[in-house]
């Protein structure tokens, strides 16, 4: 009883731990104007967003959310989508950029 229940006691540390992890993707958009370097971290429940290495977006996104913001003027807009289960979960956001599908950020990896 001990030995499992000290088990039990280790499982639930590595899950607390994890849902407190660091998750993060990049990709390339490619304008008419430039390249631009789209990246994205979660940390718990806070979602942040950088273009070339400029925070354009940081908010709180629980659930399906609508995040917006700007970059040079030009408005960016982050559709978000958390799907969980028991076995695995998935947080992926659509970035547009002055209304054009910019890139899909996995922010499920670590």
């Amino acid at each position: 009883m001990k030995v499992v229940l000290t088990q039990v006691m280790i499982v639930s540390s590595l899950l607390l731990t994890a849902g407190c992890s660091v998750t993060a993707d990049k990709a390339v958009y490619s304008s008419n104007d430039h390249d631009m370097m789209i990246s994205g971290r979660k940390q718990s429940a806070w979602v942040s967003i950088y273009i070339n290495g400029a925070l354009v977006i940081e908010d709180q996104s629980i659930f399906d959310d609508t995040l917006t913001g700007e970059y040079q003027g030009k408005k960016v807009v982050a559709t978000c989508m958390h799907k969980s289960n028991w076995i695995s979960t998935e947080d992926k956001c659509d970035v547009y950029v002055d209304g054009k599908y910019a890139v899909e950020l996995d922010l499920s990896r670590g």
